[in-house]
């Protein structure tokens, strides 16, 4: 929600998808569900064009489709995905040629490229990458919100972005310049969803869970951005 109401304050026409009906009512009458953010900054979207539906075919509307849900602990206490998945699935019969699609779920690096791509690709979507062209272009860009943090503008906040392939990447920077003051582009995806961990505090958590060496290998990638982004 705070990244609707950057683009909608910025003049960017937004729609926002959620299968929970009373949500989506309660956005499209210019209110708030979510206890920090006010109904009159719902309302002030709402006439600056925000909307919100529970049909994602109208998703083939839009220029970018930004994918934020929830990746919760499962009982065996790794990160449970299936939001990401069943999310990219649905989405996928109704995608078009160039769009740019955006994953910033919280989870472990490699899910973009291992579950994404695989996803759209499975319903006959080709993705771009830096040696072949595509229909849509992929990245991902981890949400920066700092809830409760009244001192620092939300478009103060760097925003990380890494592209499956060049092209998304710069595109994905290009859209989150128009609402943050700065977007640094990495080298990967994997990189970009790293920086996350990194700084969460969760390196730990993640090389006794996710296996040592290649945990390290990609932080050694994107330990250099973690320490530039903040």
């Amino acid at each position: 929600m705070p990244l609707a109401l950057l683009f909608a304050d910025a003049g960017v026409r937004v729609l926002g998808f959620d299968v929970d009906v009373a949500k989506v009512e309660a956005l499209n009458d210019g209110r708030s569900y979510i206890h920090r953010i006010l109904s009159d900054e719902i309302a002030a979207a709402k006439q600056s064009g925000l909307r919100a539906t529970t049909e994602i075919a109208e998703l083939s509307a839009c220029d970018a489709v930004l994918i934020c849900v929830p990746t919760p602990l499962a009982e065996d206490g790794t990160p449970d995905t299936s939001f990401i998945t069943s999310t990219v699935e649905a989405l996928a019969p109704h995608v078009r040629a160039g769009q740019l699609i955006v994953l910033e779920s919280t989870t472990w690096p490699g899910t973009t490229t291992e579950l994404v791509v695989p996803a759209l690709e499975a319903a006959g979507v080709v993705v771009q990458r830096d040696d072949a062209a595509g229909d849509v272009m992929v990245a991902f860009s981890p949400e920066r919100e700092d809830p409760g943090n009244t001192e620092v503008p939300r478009r103060a906040v760097p925003k990380v972005v890494g592209g499956v392939s060049r092209e998304a990447t710069e595109v994905a920077a290009a859209l989150y310049e128009t609402i943050f003051d700065r977007a640094v582009m990495v080298s990967s995806t994997e990189a970009a969803e790293m920086t996350k961990l990194l700084e969460n505090g969760a390196g730990d958590w993640w090389a006794l869970h996710s296996g040592g060496p290649v945990l390290f290998e990609l932080a050694r990638a994107a330990v250099w951005t973690a320490d530039t982004v903040h």
